[in-house]
């Protein structure tokens, strides 16, 4: 019998002993999601699945890697034929360059899937995706003046009261100042 079969590295070959013949190509897909924005501290969780997409070729001896450092990634696993192996793990954004207000600062990662072709001496196949996070801060200031500078017992004051949003996404403020007499919340614009 002859038959054509693939693995990675080589296109179709005629393989005449019917115990090593593979009539379908192995086909593995990855797929990786997680936040779509963070800010530093955050803990975003990827969701990442390889799938099996062959009818008749299992995978064995799979590893998960990824771009990002100290993630904990599954031991390697199997695939049987149209199986699928969900998985996901955790990244702190850590402290780093200043995040620039305005930049598109972005956490770009691969995730990626090598395995072991069954039935195949050395044939392999992998597969990665990319995902992408924006990065973000919260920032800002708030002055408080008294008008006028210097009072006397019982002189009526007034409070100006400023708060700068200077990161990249609006936030709502809690002003609580009971000598002023103020509570209240406030939305601040980002750059506001």
């Amino acid at each position: 019998a002859f038959a054509d079969y693939y693995w990675l590295g080589g296109g179709p070959e005629t393989k005449s002993d019917p115990a090593n013949v593979i009539c379908e190509p192995p086909l593995l897909t990855v797929t990786k999601e997680g936040e779509l924005e963070a800010k530093v501290g955050d803990i975003i969780t990827y969701d990442v699945t390889a799938t099996n997409d062959s009818a008749s070729v299992a995978l064995t001896n799979c590893v998960a890697t990824d771009t990002l450092p100290g993630v904990t990634l599954p031991a390697p696993f199997d695939l049987a034929p149209l199986a699928t192996y969900p998985f996901s793990y955790d990244y702190t954004v850590p402290a780093g360059p200043p995040v620039v207000p305005g930049d598109p600062d972005t956490l770009p990662n691969t995730a990626r899937v090598d395995c072991d072709v069954v039935g195949t001496a050395d044939g392999e196949v992998w597969d990665d995706a990319d995902w992408s996070v924006n990065l973000f801060e919260i920032d800002g200031n708030m002055t408080k003046i008294c008008r006028p500078e210097t009072v006397n017992v019982d002189e009526e004051i007034c409070w100006d009261i400023t708060v700068n949003n200077t990161g990249d996404k609006d936030f709502t403020c809690l002003i609580d100042d009971p000598k002023a007499g103020i509570n209240e919340s406030k939305l601040v614009t980002a750059g506001g």
